[in-house]
């Protein structure tokens, strides 16, 4: 039998199983050293062979799948196996997808669809087999569900570059014409093991409380605008060295027919994150601004340490987010307020777009006024809830 690796070629085998595997035809060979990631391969495939807990070391080419991390269900019902594996050569570390093979094409249709981005994981090697593919990716180092659970929140100047590197991901996903549908906190992996030096290498865990959070970030209000975007740009470049963040998976994300109609019918999403306009309507909506209202979720739970809308029962979660109460506490600076305020309107045509709050001032790369991006006072009252008092089960995520 013959067997198709993405890149170079990788053989599969089994332990104490006999490889019957010839090599492929010059023509296949050709074709492989192309290094093509095209999901439009139609290769003949190799034996493929269960994966089941009774198996502890499955090889598969040149990689060792070491252990099962999780079982994923998709939005679609299907089912993708994920495991821990190493290369067996330079024994670096990755992660495998096990993916049925009649479905491999359309769920990694979005990884094909735009260009590379740091921000986003990419394939390092696909293999395919019988009646599975099996996807590798690099490894990451958690998720920013568990980091900010261990820190119960963040402060903005951690959060600024964590967030800013998120919104980049979603834009070049939206550039492309992709909408996310399931954005929220676990989506975004660390791509280095050294992110608790975030905060104190640079001193900022040194910065007195009473200080003014907005000053101490952008500088006072004096400091001209092309210093401002100089100390923004070197603050980001010194702490991204440190931390960058990517966005893990793209398997549930929608590839739009038309890049200029982002307009959905299907109903994907985590609970506290999905937008009142999913639970609401009953026709279409827009995938890009209901993408929009979970990055605000996501940006308020960073800051603030818990969902803006939660609760135990689903039904009164939903009643929640229908209503669009929340409250912000006073100490985040009135940039961050705004920010989070433009995210999660009520009506998508009033939210911020990616390429919007890229520019948002909370960033320090432009002196714009927040007031261009307020709606008028009543509607603000109306999205306010007077200040809770923290309780313990505020900060347990779902």
């Amino acid at each position: 039998m013959n067997q198709v690796a993405v890149r170079p070629r990788l053989s599969l085998t089994i332990p104490d199983r006999k490889d019957v595997e010839p090599d492929p035809s010059p023509h296949l060979k050709r074709q492989l050293s192309g290094g093509s990631l095209s999901p439009d391969l139609t290769p003949a495939s190799p034996p493929s062979f269960p994966l089941s807990d009774s198996v502890s070391v499955l090889q598969i080419g040149k990689y060792l799948l070491n252990k099962k991390i999780e079982t994923l269900q998709l939005q679609s019902g299907l089912i993708i196996e994920v495991y821990a594996a190493s290369h067996s050569e330079s024994e670096e570390d990755c992660i495998c997808k096990v993916i049925p093979i009649v479905k491999y094409r359309e769920v990694l249709s979005a990884y094909w669809c735009m260009g590379s981005h740091e921000n986003i994981n990419e394939i390092s090697e696909i293999i395919l087999g019988n009646t599975k593919a099996y996807v590798f990716f690099p490894q990451h180092y958690g998720d920013l569900h568990s980091y900010i659970r261990s820190r119960r929140k963040l402060k903005e100047v951690e959060a600024c570059p964590l967030f800013l590197q998120i919104i980049s991901a979603v834009k070049h996903c939206h550039s492309n014409g992709i909408v996310l549908r399931d954005l929220k906190l676990r989506k975004f992996v660390f791509k280095d093991p050294e992110r608790t030096k975030l905060v104190g290498c640079f001193g900022f865990a040194a910065i007195p409380p009473s200080s003014n959070a907005a000053e101490v970030f952008y500088g006072p209000p004096q400091v001209s605008h092309c210093l401002l975007f100089v100390r923004g740009c070197l603050l980001y470049s010194l702490l991204k060295r440190l931390t960058q963040l990517k966005l893990e998976s793209l398997e549930d994300a929608c590839v739009l027919d038309d890049e200029d109609d982002d307009s959905l019918v299907d109903k994907h999403g985590c609970p506290a994150y999905v937008s009142p306009e999913i639970l609401t309507t009953m026709e279409r909506y827009s995938g890009k601004a209901a993408d929009m209202w979970s990055l605000g979720v996501i940006l308020y739970t960073m800051l603030i340490g818990r969902y803006p809308f939660q609760d135990s029962d689903a039904g009164a979660l939903f009643t929640k987010i229908r209503r669009g109460l929340y409250s912000i506490t006073d100490a985040i600076s009135s940039r961050a307020k705004c920010l989070i305020r433009s995210l999660l309107r009520m009506n998508p045509r009033d939210r911020l777009n990616a390429e919007d709050v890229i520019h948002h001032p909370w960033f320090g790369l432009t002196r714009r006024s927040c007031s261009s991006l307020r709606m008028d006072s009543s509607k603000d009252k109306d999205q306010l809830v007077p200040s809770f008092e923290s309780h313990p089960s505020d900060f347990e995520f779902s």
